[in-house]
């Protein structure tokens, strides 16, 4: 769970993730007069959201999750794979936009170093969590995409398939 995480108690009482303490989760309460802070390891939490002890706000309730292809070839690769169970948040850090042209270019060769990759490896990562930072590749107004962690490479080293969901 990322620091700046809220999350909510059964009684109401509201708690922040202030960090961690070697591999467990520190909670911090939001409220001021409160000094008692909550320590639990990663998997017990996981375990009281489940349960209903805890429940998720904001951003981290409706986390996009994603299943990442190594080395995939091209789009209709990527679009064959299962997202249900997948499990690996991923946080879009930059939108690329492309022509139709230079779109199904890289598409159809998902191999092949690019420039715009090159040009923004430093906002591709992945967290401790293993949360993954990383780009969309898009033509203007298209609601589908492909999300790039290049791990330093030139080209998408790790990729998965995006469409947005209307709701």
């Amino acid at each position: 769970m990322k620091r700046g995480t809220t999350i909510t108690r059964k009684d109401g009482k509201e708690y922040t993730v202030a960090g961690h303490w070697d591999r467990d989760i520190v909670l911090a309460p939001v409220d001021e007069k409160d000094d008692q802070v909550l320590i639990y390891g990663e998997s017990e939490l996981a375990g009281l959201v489940e349960n209903g002890h805890f429940t998720l706000t904001g951003q981290e309730k409706n986390r996009m999750t994603r299943r990442f292809s190594r080395k995939a070839v091209n789009l209709e690769e990527l679009k064959s794979v299962d997202h249900r169970e997948a499990t690996r948040g991923v946080v879009i850090e930059k939108v690329i936009t492309l022509t139709a042209d230079e779109f199904n270019a890289f598409a159809n060769d998902l191999q092949a170093d690019q420039d715009f990759i090159w040009d923004n490896k430093d906002l591709m990562h992945m967290d401790d969590d293993f949360t993954c930072h990383c780009i969309l590749v898009k033509t203007q107004g298209a609601n589908n995409g492909v999300l790039i962690e290049c791990e330093g490479y030139d080209y998408p080293r790790y990729s998965a398939y995006w469409q947005e969901e209307i709701k």
